[in-house]
C-alpha cells in the first residue's frame, strides 16, 4: 500500500551554519598558521627576533580559536546538520542525530516533544529518536500528535476527556509565569491509555513569559481517575525541563573551557618550540 507523505523536515539552516563555521575554522587555524610563519620570518629579518616573537601569543590565540571552532562545528554538523524527517500517514522515517537511519511506525510512538536546537523528539517504548534543526518543529510535532490521536483507540478520546483536560490545565498553569494567558490548542492535545491504567496527556500550551511575549511550550501529564474524578499524578512543562538543559549547558561549557585551556597550552608550547623561543 502506498503511503501518503504529509510533510518533510530538514536541517537546512543548521547545515548552512555549521558548514560556514567549518570553513571559517579552517581559515583561522590553517590560514593563521601560514600567516604566522610568513610574518615571523619577515619580522625576524627586518625588525629583529624580539618583534617576531611578540606575534606568537596573538597568532596562537587565532589558531586556537580556529581549531576550537572547527572541532565544534564538525561535531554539530555530524550530530545535527544531516537530519531529515519524513512524516507519512503510517510512519516517521529519515536520518536522526549523528546520521542514524530510523523508521518508526506511528502506532509505536509513545510521545512527541520539541527539544533544544529545533529538535523533534520521537519516543517509543524502547528508544528515542532526535531530529535536530527542524525549521518547522512545532508543525511537525503537532502533525505527529494528530496522527497518534487518530491511530490510537480509533481516534476516540476518553469519554470524560474534557474533565481530564481541565485537571491537566490546572496542573500545567501552576508552572507557568502567566497562567491567565495560557491557551491550549485542542487539536494539538493527545490522550493515550485507558481508565484502568491511567492516561498520558500531551500537547502544547501558549502563554506569556516574564517579558509579556507569547511562547509555546510542550507539556505532558499522567492522570488517573479515582472515583470518577481525574487526578494528575505528575505534569511537566518544557519551561521546567529547560532548567535541566541549562545545567547540561553549564557542564558542557566547563568541559569546553578546560579543553580550550589545555589545547591552548599545548599549541603555544609547540609553536614556541618550532620558532625556538
Amino acid at each position: 500500500m502506498n503511503e501518503s507523505v504529509i510533510l518533510r523536515g530538514k536541517s537546512g539552516k543548521v547545515r548552512k551554519t555549521t558548514i560556514a563555521g567549518i570553513v571559517l575554522g579552517l581559515l583561522l587555524s590553517v590560514g593563521g598558521f601560514v600567516a604566522y610563519i610568513l610574518l615571523f620570518e619577515h619580522l625576524d629579518a627586518t625588525a629583529g627576533n624580539a618583534a617576531a616573537r611578540a606575534t606568537t601569543p596573538v597568532f596562537t590565540g587565532i589558531m586556537l580559536l580556529g581549531g576550537l571552532l572547527l572541532i565544534v562545528c564538525i561535531i554539530f554538523y555530524l550530530a545535527m546538520g544531516r537530519c531529515v524527517l519524513t512524516v507519512t500517514d503510517t510512519t516517521v522515517s529519515g536520518r536522526a542525530a549523528f546520521g542514524k537511519r530510523v523508521e518508526i511506525p506511528v502506532l509505536s510512538i509513545r510521545a512527541v516533544s520539541g527539544g533544544s536546537f529545533g529538535a523533534v523528539v520521537v519516543e517509543t517504548a524502547t528508544a528515542a529518536a532526535k531530529f535536530y534543526g527542524m525549521d518547522d518543529r512545532d508543525a511537525i510535532c503537532g502533525q505527529l500528535r494528530q496522527l497518534m490521536a487518530r491511530a490510537t483507540a480509533g481516534a476516540e478520546r476518553p469519554q470524560n476527556w474534557e474533565a481530564i483536560l481541565e485537571a491537566v490545565k490546572t496542573a500545567v498553569c501552576a508552572q507557568l509565569k502567566s497562567p491567565a494567558s495560557a491557551q491550549f490548542p485542542p487539536d494539538l492535545v493527545t490522550f493515550a491509555g485507558d481508565a484502568a491504567g491511567g492516561y498520558r496527556v500531551e500537547g502544547y500550551v501558549d502563554s506569556q513569559n516574564g517579558y509579556g511575549a507569547m511562547i509555546r511550550n510542550d507539556f505532558s501529564a499522567d492522570v488517573v481517575v479515582e472515583n470518577g474524578t481525574p487526578v494528575v499524578r505528575s505534569a511537566t512543562v518544557a519551561a521546567g525541563t529547560n532548567r535541566v538543559r541549562a545545567k547540561n549547558f553549564v557542564v558542557m561549557y566547563v568541559v569546553i573551557s578546560v579543553f580550550v585551556v589545555v589545547f591552548g597550552a599545548i599549541l603555544y608550547f609547540l609553536i614556541s618550540s618550532l620558532v625556538g623561543l
